[in-house]
Order: C-alpha cells, then structure tokens, then sequence
C-alpha cells in the first residue's frame, strides 16, 4: 500500500510539474444572441422574380402633357403572397419597402442603365401612388382576398435629355410587419 501511495503521489509531483511548465493559454469570450421575430407574408417563388419589358419605344412618342408617363407605357405585375399569418395581420401593419437607385431626372421613380438616356421608371400602386426608391408604402389595402398584390410600373420620358438605346433597370421590393 505504502507503493501505491508513493505511485500516486509521484504521479501527482509530475503533474505540478508539467502543469506549472505549460505556456499560459489565452482566453477567450464568446457571446451568442439572436433574435426571434414574426416574418411578414413571404413572396411566391413563382412571382418573386420578374421580368417586365417595356419593348421597342419611340423617343417621339405621345406622352400625357401633365407629366413625363409615356401614355400606354403601363405595365401591370401581381405578387402573391404565402405563408401570411392572419392572426398577426390583425394587430400589425405591413409595409413594402422599394429599394432600388432613385433617377436623377426625378428621385420618385426608378434610374435605368444601358445606352437611352432621358427615360425613368415609376412604380405605384393600384391607387396610384408613386412607390419612392427608398420609401415604404402600407400594403394592408392592397393585398385581395387571394393574397395577391397588384403594382403598375410605367415609362416615363424627358425629352429635354432623351437620348436612343436599350435601358433596364433593377428593384427589390422587401415586405416587413410593423
């Protein structure tokens, strides 16, 4: 027995040893948080990504004399939505908020690039109103019974800079509770 302790307390002595001899490990602080939240009505993969072309456009063609819209230049587009949770829809407002590069012929519609210069893109909803790069607009209105919202985009063309060639233009339109 007298063995055994003399082992142990051998063993123990290597121990202190190594351990006092061991390099210092820095330490560290590791901080995890997140969030839980309600997502708002989520866009339909079949009506997430569009595409909309305006096709050919003369420079000289008829625009409303009260402002720059190209008169049959609207273009209507649906998103449908999924996954809404009615019961939150009850307490909360969503809102859809159109991010995209303002114009610097006017900063409420969207700016193109490629080679046409003078042209500007408008997006509002079914009332009409100009959805601003930038801005939120409440959609609780505008979403039917099928949960589906209707938006107009039109062409609208400054003929003081208006210069020939293809033109596109990109936005994303993110919906969030409030």
């Amino acid at each position: 027995m007298f063995k055994a302790w003399k082992m142990v307390l051998l063993l123990f002595t290597f121990l202190l040893i190594r351990t006092s001899q061991a390099e210092k490990v820095q330490e560290g602080k590791l901080t995890l948080s997140g969030s839980i939240y309600s997502a708002a009505c989520g866009i339909s993969s079949e009506s997430k990504d569009q595409t909309i072309n305006f096709g050919r456009v003369s420079a000289r063609r008829e625009f409303n004399t009260r402002s720059s819209r190209i008169m049959d230049s609207n273009k209507n587009f649906t998103l449908k939505l999924e996954n809404c949770d009615a019961e939150l829809l009850k307490s909360r407002s969503v809102v859809a908020q159109l991010s995209g590069t303002p114009s610097q012929y006017d900063s409420r519609m969207l700016a193109v690039s490629g080679d046409a210069k003078g042209v500007a893109i408008e997006i509002s909803d079914k009332d009409n109103r100009t959805i601003s790069p930038g801005s939120s607009v409440n959609i609780d209105s505008l979403i039917s019974s099928e949960n589906k919202i209707t938006l107009n985009t039109s062409l609208h063309i400054y003929s003081k800079w208006v210069g020939a060639g293809e033109f596109s233009s990109t936005a994303q339109l993110t919906l969030r509770y409030i």
